[in-house]
């Protein structure tokens, strides 16, 4: 936009100059003609630039107003989602020591996943809970009622069932958002999608060790999509502030 108002700009200079220009004779025939050329094309030029305001503009910024709450609210949402899971992720990894903060996730991440366990009953058979001086037998009819993987309100028991969860959460978000994709920033659906990939990447890996049994989610593949996953999973926190911030949401 910026480009086509200095582009007005010059037309606007030209056709004031061309007026005052005009007051002179031109010394050849094709000098004028050449500027009433450039003065048509001038002309032209602003009453595109005051259509195109008047019915495209305008209306798109005032579309943009209307809908700036909702956006805010499904990307926010998505990112509570997203940012509770990281945290989920970290927990059980035991990685209280790595500092995962944008800029070195090709190092930590990495390191995340390699001591991520793929069953998560194995931590707390590996450290059962105490009690004073004694250790609480596992209680099955507990763990079954109390799911260990929580995502905000949600529980699940396997990786799979809770990241299966946000990727609905997320391509829901991402269909509601495709309705009022003229609105939103052509970055934010481009996110939207590398979310959804970088989830059904962890997904199909999930299952699959869940049904090999292995240990940990020690993958390069992964890793490079849970990088991905963390990246995209920044760049929508602005949205939660922006919802939380009433100065954002003022009509």
């Amino acid at each position: 936009m910026k480009g086509f108002t200095i582009v007005l700009g010059i037309a606007v200079v030209y056709v004031l100059v061309h007026q005052i220009a005009l007051l002179f004779p031109a010394k050849e025939e094709w000098q004028h003609n050449l500027g009433m050329l450039f003065q048509g094309l001038s002309l032209s030029y602003i009453a595109a630039f005051i259509f195109f305001y008047v019915h495209n503009h305008f209306p798109l910024k005032r579309t943009k107003k209307k809908f700036r709450r909702i956006i805010n609210k499904e990307l926010s949402d998505l990112w509570e989602i997203c940012f509770h899971f990281t945290g989920t992720l970290k927990k059980y990894s035991r990685a209280e020591q790595l500092n995962v903060k944008e800029g070195n996730y090709h190092e930590t991440l990495p390191l995340l996943l390699k001591n991520l366990p793929v069953n998560v009953q194995d931590v707390a058979e590996d450290e059962p809970v105490k009690s004073g001086f004694y250790k609480l037998p596992l209680d099955p009819w507990f763990d079954e009622l109390n799911p260990p993987i929580d995502v905000l309100t949600e529980g699940f028991h396997k990786w799979s069932d809770a990241i299966s969860y946000i990727d609905r959460k997320a391509n829901g978000t991402l269909n509601r958002i495709l309705y009022v994709q003229n609105v939103v920033e052509e970055e934010t659906l481009v996110d939207l999608f590398d979310l959804v990939k970088s989830l059904e990447a962890f997904l199909t890996i999930a299952k699959l060790y869940e049904d090999k049994g292995l240990k940990y989610f020690d993958n390069e593949y992964l890793s490079k999509n849970v990088i991905n996953f963390y990246q995209v999973t920044n760049k929508l926190r602005p949205y939660n502030k922006a919802y939380k911030d009433p100065k954002y949401n003022r009509d």
